[in-house]
C-alpha cells in the first residue's frame, strides 16, 4: 500500500509502451505472445486502482467497489468499440494498439492532475513527459512530418493544461 500511486504511474506507463509496440510485433506469431504477456501486465492497473479506492473509501467500501466495478465495465465497452471505430476507419487491425496507448496516455493526464493536487506537480509538465515517451514512439511508426505535427498538438494541449490547472487556483 505504501506505493500505490507510484505503481499506478509506472503500470500507466508499460500499458502505453506495451500497447504501442502491438503494431509492430503483430506480424510474427513469436512477438505476439511477447507483446500479448507484455499486454496483460498492465492489467494489475485494476488491482492497484481498487486498493486505492478502499484505502480512501472510509464507511462506503461497498459502493465505492461497486463503482470502480461499473467504470471498468465502461472501459471493457469503450475500448473495443474506439478500436473498431479505428479498424472501421482502414487503419488496420493493428490500429488497436494505438487507441489503448491514447487510452492509457488518458489514464496518465488523470494522474498528472491528481500528481498536482497531492504533491504539487505541474500536471502539463507531468503530461508533457509522457506525450515524450509516446512521440518517441511514434519516430519509429511515423514521418518526421508527421510527429512534428503530433509535437505541436500536444504542447498546445499541455499549454491548456498547465495553465488552467494551477494548485494556487
Amino acid at each position: 500500500d505504501r506505493g500505490l500511486m507510484r505503481t499506478a504511474a509506472g503500470l500507466l506507463i508499460w500499458s502505453i509502451v506495451a500497447l504501442s509496440l502491438w503494431p509492430f510485433a503483430a506480424g510474427h506469431l513469436w512477438s505476439v505472445c511477447m507483446a500479448m504477456v507484455a499486454i496483460g501486465f498492465g492489467g494489475a492497473l485494476a488491482t492497484v486502482l481498487q486498493t486505492r479506492l478502499m484505502d480512501v473509501a472510509g464507511d462506503a467500501q461497498a459502493l465505492a467497489a461497486a463503482l470502480n466495478h461499473s467504470a471498468f465495465n465502461v472501459a471493457n465497452a469503450l475500448g473495443p468499440w474506439l478500436g473498431g471505430m479505428a479498424i472501421a476507419a482502414g487503419f488496420g487491425w493493428t490500429a488497436t494498439g494505438w487507441v489503448g496507448a491514447a487510452l492509457a496516455l488518458g489514464g496518465l493526464g488523470v494522474l498528472a492532475i491528481y500528481l498536482q493536487k497531492v504533491k504539487g506537480w505541474r500536471a502539463g509538465t507531468v503530461q508533457m513527459l509522457g506525450d515524450c515517451v509516446v512521440l518517441a514512439i511514434g519516430l519509429v511508426a511515423v514521418s518526421a512530418g508527421q510527429v512534428a505535427l503530433s509535437v505541436l498538438a500536444a504542447r498546445a494541449l499541455n499549454l491548456v493544461i498547465a495553465i488552467h490547472h494551477r494548485p494556487d487556483r
